[in-house]
């Protein structure tokens, strides 16, 4: 009976070493494909990692080109253009020679106010002499008709 139980018993752990070690080999083998499942993708991961990389130094070529093209678009809208300084130039040109025609065109002012003044002096003068005219004519007239008179006198 002990024999038999000592049988059993060692059936017992034979048994569960043989399910434990089938266990194992079942884990070991599952381990082994996910080991391999996850070395497949690590190069899948890294040959795409690669290309990204590659592609990000494409861009940063790329971009580099496009800054260095910034700063010489930017240098050149610094610049200004020959045309505006030409503008620029014909209108300060434009402006002084304003200035210069207001001056004159006060100065003109001034002596026409003079010349105004002296034209309607001169028209007082004209008028004043106008009627000294008109007196000295009704004199003259009047000596005239006078002289007649003598004339006729003397004759008749």
């Amino acid at each position: 009976n002990t024999c038999t139980v000592a049988i059993a018993r060692v059936r017992h752990v034979i048994y569960d070493d043989v399910v434990t070690r089938t266990m194992m080999q079942k884990d070991k083998e599952e381990l082994q494909a996910q080991l391999q499942s996850t070395e497949e993708l690590l190069e899948v991961s890294s040959s795409a990692v690669q290309e990204l990389n590659s592609r990000i130094e494409v861009k940063d070529e790329r971009l580099l080109e496009l800054n260095t093209k910034v700063q010489k678009l930017e240098i050149e809208i610094a610049k200004p253009c020959t045309m505006c300084i030409n503008y620029e130039t014909k209108l300060n040109k434009q402006h002084l020679d304003l200035k210069d025609l207001n001056e004159k065109l006060e100065e003109s002012t001034v002596r026409c106010s003079h010349l105004n003044s002296e034209v309607q002096e001169y028209r007082e003068v004209v008028e004043a002499n106008t009627a000294k005219i008109s007196e000295l004519e009704c004199d003259l007239e009047k000596r005239k008709k006078y002289r007649l008179r003598l004339c006729v006198d003397t004759t008749a």
